[in-house]
């Protein structure tokens, strides 16, 4: 075992140079200990790199198969116990079984587009990945690839996959290597890149680290195919309108590709999902799956995410490539309207309950800090109401740039 440093020799403390020079047969194994060291971190790092990209942590949430709540209770040592919270409510898809057509969240106004802001109803979704690395071993040969793995074929797939069903896809294919903590800091820029294209939804392209392929492996609708984890951060105001979206997914999957969805886990941490609502994680599969079970889950996904997004309709137009986008986006008054209602009240209460969960309200000091909405700067706060802090006031920066002189009174 190698020893560390500074080393303590009967009392008196030696420098790692000291130590070998005091000691000359240390130095017959202490580069040998060095390099074995170094060739067991290298052997083990994808294992801890997945190990700790799935670590829990106490308030997870995780929603089951079959839609029931567990929360992390304590976690102790690795072992992590959860509790039954009860059964999830999951959205009402009822009108899939009538082939009503339906856009549920299309042009909700919580996720503003380009093209909407152009009054053109062009349906359009970003995709990146974080973990560039990730690959499958049965048909990658690891589980990890310095570059573009295999997860890199499954993106495309998944694109191709939607654009079958008129969609536009941006899948940005830059590399966020090394696989280590710092990697969504830097898929963050790509992001943010994506974002200013106006998407409708933004989503990471990931696979599972586990390493029992039996839960992912099922036969769907009589094909081959793999499960797919939904993951939404808690750690940021779009958490509460993220797992919305992540329950429509679901409930659209149980209704069109039974068994699709594994499960959906609500885990501490950020995962770029502040940067905008509709914003979400997709695992397919895990490292010991065939890829090619998990590109066939990509065609099945993709009906999913085009049906939760954007509706569905009756007879052969469901199946059609649609040359007018306008049929696919057939809206009842009834589940648009309450749809809009839904998100907006969602998005505000998700934002208002975040903040004064973290800062506890506008305090001293804080006067000034930004709002910023769609990366734009729009505002800042000022805090007006000492006695009670969940009040203030928000001053608009076309306010603050006419009292500065920047911007004339009557721009």
């Amino acid at each position: 075992m190698c020893s560390q440093y500074p080393y303590n020799i009967a009392g008196a403390k030696l420098s790692a140079g000291e130590y070998l020079h005091k000691y000359p047969l240390a130095r017959h194994y202490a580069i040998p200990c060095l390099l074995a060291y170094r060739a067991v971190v290298m052997a083990l790092l994808p294992y801890l790199r997945d190990f700790c990209n799935g670590v829990i942590s106490e308030g997870d949430e995780y929603i089951t198969d079959d839609n029931v709540l567990y929360r992390i209770a304590t976690v102790n040592n690795g072992n992590a116990i959860a509790e039954k919270i009860g059964e999830e409510a999951m959205p009402d898809v009822s009108w899939l079984d009538v082939g009503e057509a339906q856009a549920v969240f299309a042009a909700d106004g919580s996720l503003p587009t380009a093209s909407a802001n152009q009054g053109d109803s062009k349906k359009l979704i970003a995709m990146y990945i974080t973990h560039s690395d990730e690959s499958y071993i049965p048909s990658d040969g690891t589980q990890s690839i310095n570059g573009q793995g295999g997860i890199y074929d499954v993106a495309r797939n998944f694109r191709d996959a939607l654009q079958q069903q008129g969609i536009d896809v941006i899948l940005d294919e830059s590399t966020h290597l090394p696989h280590d903590s710092g990697a969504y800091r830097r898929s963050r820029q790509t992001a943010e890149r994506l974002l200013q294209k106006g998407p409708d939804a933004i989503i990471d392209i990931h696979r599972d680290g586990i390493p029992d392929e039996s839960e992912y492996a099922r036969t769907i609708n009589g094909e081959k195919a793999s499960r797919v984890r939904l993951l939404v951060g808690r750690s940021n105001q779009n958490s509460s309108v993220n797992r919305e979206f992540a329950k429509q997914l679901k409930a659209v999957a149980d209704k069109q590709y039974p068994g699709l969805v594994k499960d959906i886990f609500i885990g501490k941490g950020n995962y770029n999902q502040d940067l905008a609502p509709h914003a979400i994680l997709l695992e397919f599969g895990t490292h010991t799956i065939s890829k090619e079970r998990v590109l066939n889950s990509t065609d099945m996904m993709a009906q999913v995410v085009s049906t939760a997004l954007y509706g569905t309709q009756t007879g052969s137009a469901a199946s059609e490539k649609s040359g007018s986008n306008q049929n696919a986006a057939v809206q009842s008054s009834k589940g648009v309207s309450g749809g809009m209602i839904f998100l907006v009240l969602s998005v505000i209460a998700g934002v208002i309950l975040f903040l004064l969960a973290q800062t506890g309200g506008i305090v001293q000091g804080m006067s000034g800090s930004p709002i910023i909405q769609n990366g734009k700067l729009v505002g800042a706060v000022t805090h007006v109401f000492v006695s009670d802090p969940t009040k203030g006031y928000a001053v608009s920066i076309q306010d603050m740039l006419r009292a500065a002189g920047i911007m004339s009174k009557a721009a």
